[in-house]
C-alpha cells in the first residue's frame, strides 16, 4: 500500500513503522531526486526524510515474514539419554523420555530467511539412524547423516521440523562351556569376526566374547 504527501518547504520528516507481530523489517528505502539526503534506521523501522523543494520522495518500506524452526529428539528406544547439538542456533541439550528434566524439542523463532546448520554430538552406545526434515517448502535444505548434521534451508514465513532419531545399540555375549572342562580352544567366525574361546582355568582364553552391535 502507498500514500502521498504534499510538501510546500524544507522539513524533516520522521516516519516510522509500527511493529508487527511475525514480520520484521528488513529494508528501507528512500528515492529522491535531485538531492539525497534521508537517513534510514531498519533496526528501529524509521526513515529520517530530507525533503527539499520541487522532491518527488518515494519510501520503501520492505517487511520479510518470520519463520520458526523446531528441532525433535526421537530415541529408540525411549531412554534419558542426554543427546548434545551445537551449530547455527547455539548449544542445547534434548532427551527422549518422560521424567521432564529436558524436552524432547526446542523451538527458534522469528528467524529470518538463512541458512542454519545443527550437528548433534558423537555419542557411544548410539547412532544417529535418521533426520527427518517437514515444512522446507522449497526442498533446499540438505541431511547428512554420517556426520550427524543438517543444514537448514529457512525462507520466509516456513514453520520446520526436523527431527533426530537414535538408535541404541545392542550386545551380543558368546559363551563357551565345555564338558568337562579342558584347554581345548575354540575357533569363532560369522558377523562379529574371529575370535576364540576355551573354558578352563588358566586364563590365556577367555570363556566368553561381548560384542556391541
Amino acid at each position: 500500500n502507498e500514500g502521498v504527501v504534499a510538501m510546500e518547504k524544507n522539513v524533516l520528516l520522521f516516519q516510522a513503522e509500527d511493529g508487527i507481530r511475525d514480520y520484521d523489517v528488513t529494508g528501507v528505502q528512500t528515492c529522491a531526486l535531485p538531492i539525497y539526503g534521508s537517513t534510514v534506521d531498519v533496526a528501529n523501522r524509521t526513515a529520517t526524510i530530507d525533503v527539499d523543494p520541487g522532491e518527488n520522495i518515494t519510501i520503501t518500506f520492505d517487511n520479510t515474514k518470520v519463520s520458526a524452526v523446531t528441532i525433535v529428539k526421537d530415541a529408540v528406544p525411549n531412554d534419558p539419554q542426554d543427546f548434545n547439538f551445537s551449530g547455527g542456533f547455539g548449544t542445547f541439550a534434548l532427551d527422549d523420555d518422560a521424567n521432564g528434566t529436558l524436552a524432547n524439542s526446542v523451538i527458534f523463532n522469528d528467524l529470518l530467511p538463512g541458512s542454519f546448520v545443527v550437528t548433534e554430538a558423537m555419542l557411544a552406545g548410539w547412532d544417529v539412524s535418521d533426520i527427518q526434515i517437514s515444512g522446507d517448502t522449497d526442498g533446499g535444505s540438505t541431511i547428512d547423516i554420517g556426520n550427524r548434521q543438517i543444514t537448514i534451508d529457512v525462507d520466509a514465513g516456513e514453520n520446520i521440523t526436523v527431527t533426530f532419531t537414535n538408535t541404541k545399540r545392542g550386545n551380543i555375549t558368546v559363551i563357551k562351556d565345555a564338558i568337562l572342562n579342558d584347554a581345548q580352544d575354540f575357533s569363532f567366525s560369522g558377523g562379529l569376526g574371529t575370535f576364540m574361546l576355551d573354558d578352563d582355568s588358566d586364563g590365556t582364553l577367555s570363556k566368553d566374547r561381548k560384542s556391541v552391535v
